[in-house]
């Protein structure tokens, strides 16, 4: 028999009763620290954790006032605090009951008589005294945009991503769910994604204010919590002037009801990388995390990154050199930040050559979703930026529709660690002054790794650091009528946004020399593991004095050479190569070859570059030169 009456069971079924039981013995200020620790103890191992029901959009509805379990990002951390009852006064044969963590608003029917409804309305409820009142921090935030399928199940399962990666090998071909359907998806124009099915927008409530204070924007959070409904704060008394409860269509949006999470326990993870943990399991899951030796059941290093170079090149006209491109960008993340630099960031654009519509290239999304824990796509076109309904960076509500619901997101609003995959297609055209903005925003992601974000009450955009891998998938326009409908110029150099590094793709064969299949043999767990090895290490590289000396001299000579035009930039970014191909290798120390190899990598796309401003050029002379845009 299942014992009913333990901690983990009470915890799980019964939330408002245990923390009813706390607050008879701890003060409204002591209360969170008590629930905080009742809550870990209760789900404190990997075990007891992965019981708790983890929120979708599709389950929703069913978990109201029950706890549940979600991985999120901070959308909105300047909603304020509110004043809230700590405790609802007598009423009937109840006494003093605790009013937090949805006590106020989580009554089961057989609490809500007249009795109850009475007591309200009293002078005790009307008129509290300062001791009978507590604060709670209000925080929107969202399912972590682009996750992938595979990914997404390990939260759900609470592994950590190295144990996902091998349990799940097919998860990027399964739904991630199998709820029923709800419609309970939270504030359309807060989630950075919106067009996402997926997508969660959930109002969270913080009883712990200090670790409520120290939450940013497009942080990633693991919760754990007590659902329930509410408006946006203050929202209704901004639209009305009054209080309202109902959740009619025709209400403002922050007047209507949405999901709400009374929280009892927060963990803050480093990135979308970083697994789901608790603190019992903190040490276990840090010490897996630490020894990346590769175990007997996952192919050796260079066999992964070979298989990933191959199935890169399948999608890249069969260039495996512009795939070895595509890996190095992709476990790319910053290490230091020294201004204007952030070192480690490596933002590529791909330069597709010419080609028929239908040459299979567009799959490269799908296989990166496959081996990679989120992928943000954005499609760049003068018709996509100039549309007035889409917005890139975050800013205030400015019309009577959205007030009240504090900052919009855009679409790269996004957690640190999430790919951002930019389909850029040229065209003539003109850029309007919300086009030109969108743009600008791109701009900053791209070459400064910085997002602006128009806060409520502020005069102009604020700067917050991201830290995204950025690759660029540069189409060229379409070719006119006639025969050559259907196909595609190659790519000029350019384009609309600036990036770190361009390779001009060459179309070759699909069936590399480094492997026929889309793998090389290799596994998804296989793979998925390497990267998530590969972007620690890129991270972490030591680069001994000896090698540095020995970049240095040989930087210094380059210089020296007559033919040279070599520029510290050029060397930060050939030094960011340079760690990028070690840990693509999982080696944790630099050496002078890897530095030789960043260098000859870097040596030969400038070759190919020229070759494409030739080609282009000779495209130009016969009539299909590349696309203007006007600013």
């Amino acid at each position: 028999m299942v014992p009913t009456n333990t901690l983990f069971t009470r915890a799980l079924s019964a939330p408002l009763d245990l923390i009813d039981e706390l607050a008879k013995s701890n003060t409204p200020a002591d209360l969170p620290q008590a629930v905080g620790q009742a809550f870990e103890e209760a789900f404190g191992d990997r075990e007891s954790r992965s019981r708790v029901p983890f929120l979708t959009a599709k389950n929703a509805e069913s978990l109201v006032g029950k706890t549940v379990r979600w991985r999120a990002m901070v959308q909105d951390n300047s909603l304020g605090n509110e004043i809230v009852l700590a405790m609802m006064p007598p009423s009937g044969s109840h006494g003093p009951r605790n009013a937090l963590y949805g006590g106020d608003s989580l009554i089961s029917p057989d609490d809500a008589s007249d009795d109850a409804e009475a007591s309200l309305s009293s002078d005790a409820f009307t008129s509290p005294k300062q001791e009978d009142l507590s604060e709670r921090a209000v925080v929107y935030a969202c399912s972590l945009p682009g996750r992938s399928a595979w990914a997404t199940q390990a939260d759900a399962s609470y592994s950590a991503l190295e144990q996902g990666a091998t349990a799940l090998e097919n998860a990027a071909a399964t739904s991630t769910s199998s709820f029923s359907t709800s419609s309970w998806r939270g504030i359309k124009s807060k989630l950075p994604l919106s067009d996402d099915e997926e997508a969660t927008g959930v109002i969270l409530k913080i009883y712990d204010l200090a670790a409520a204070e120290a939450l940013q924007v497009s942080d990633v959070v693991d919760v754990v919590g007590i659902l329930d409904r509410s408006n946006m704060p203050n929202a209704e008394w901004a639209s009305s002037g009054a209080p309202s409860s109902s959740s009619s269509s025709s209400c403002p949006p922050a007047a209507q009801l949405h999901p709400a999470l009374h929280v009892v326990l927060m963990e803050m993870s480093e990135d979308v990388w970083s697994s789901s943990r608790s603190k019992k399991d903190a040490a276990d899951l840090a010490s897996s995390a630490a020894g990346l030796s590769v175990s007997g059941d996952v192919d050796p290093p260079t066999s992964a990154r070979t298989s990933l170079i191959s199935a890169l090149s399948q999608h890249l006209h069969g260039d495996v050199f512009a795939a070895e491109w595509a890996l190095l960008a992709s476990i790319a993340s910053i290490h230091t930040r020294k201004a204007p630099f952030s070192l480690g960031h490596l933002s590529l654009r791909l330069l597709m050559p010419a080609s028929d519509s239908d040459d299979g290239s567009s799959d490269l999304e799908s296989f990166l979703s496959s081996v990679l824990p989120s992928v943000a796509p954005l499609d760049v076109t003068l018709k996509d930026l100039n549309a007035a309904h889409v917005r890139l960076a975050p800013r205030a509500s400015s019309n009577d529709a959205d007030e009240g619901l504090g900052l919009l997101s855009g679409r790269l609003q996004l957690p640190k660690g999430t790919t951002l995959l930019v389909r850029e297609s040229m065209s003539e055209g003109q850029l309007s002054s919300h086009g030109l903005e969108n743009l600008q925003a791109l701009q900053g992601v791209l070459k400064s790794q910085s997002l602006g974000y128009v806060f409520p009450y502020s005069p102009s955009p604020y700067a917050l650091p991201v830290d995204l891998a950025t690759i660029v998938v540069s189409e060229g326009a379409e070719m006119p009528g006639g025969e050559g409908k259907g196909k595609r110029r190659a790519a000029a150099t350019g384009g609309l946004v600036e990036t770190d590094v361009e390779v001009a793709v060459q179309a070759g064969s699909r069936q590399a020399d480094e492997g026929s299949s889309s793998t090389s043999g290799a596994s998804l767990p296989s793979l998925r593991r390497h990267l998530l090895q590969s972007r620690r290490l890129a991270r972490t590289l030591r680069v001994s004095e000896s090698v540095a000396q020995s970049i240095q001299a040989d930087f210094v000579s380059s210089r020296s050479s007559s033919r040279a035009t070599s520029s510290q930039e050029d060397l930060l970014r050939r030094m960011d190569v340079a760690r990028l191909v070690a840990a693509s290798q999982l080696k944790d120390e630099l050496s002078f070859e890897d530095y030789k190899r960043a260098k000859e990598m870097d040596e030969q796309r400038l070759v190919r570059l020229q070759e494409r401003k030739e080609e282009v050029k000779r495209g130009a002379a016969q009539g299909a030169g590349p696309a203007a845009v006007s600013r």
